[in-house]
């Protein structure tokens, strides 16, 4: 065993720590994945084709007990394509405004998608 000037031995490569400083990469993944998000939050309504499907849909999701909406719309809870917009709905009803639900979930699935 070597011991260094000091009289502690030196550390070995295994226990250094690891580098909190973000590589050239990350930043860039960073960047690039801010400019594919900025059209959904620079506008005030996402350019999506099906828009106020989705945000008519989570209007009556958050309203359900208005006895004026349940005379002509209910609310039947199934395995749908777009379900995890729904229960992203449900906590935040009263919070986020339907589009901002809406771009919330966009932002989320590409700022996840890029992490994986």
């Amino acid at each position: 065993m070597t011991v260094d000037r000091a009289g502690s031995p030196p550390r070995s490569s295994a226990l250094r720590a690891p580098r909190s400083r973000i590589s050239a990469l990350e930043w860039t993944a960073f960047g690039l994945t801010l400019l594919a998000v900025s059209p959904w939050l620079l506008t005030a309504y996402p350019p999506i084709g099906d828009l106020p499907n989705h945000a008519a849909r989570l209007f009556l999701e958050c309203r359900r007990g208005d006895p004026q909406l349940a005379a002509m719309y209910v609310v039947r809870p199934a395995l749908i394509p777009n379900l995890s917009l729904d229960l992203v709905n449900l906590g935040l009803c009263g919070v986020l405004s339907p589009i901002g639900v809406v771009k919330a979930v966009l932002v989320a699935s590409v700022g996840l998608m890029t992490l994986a």
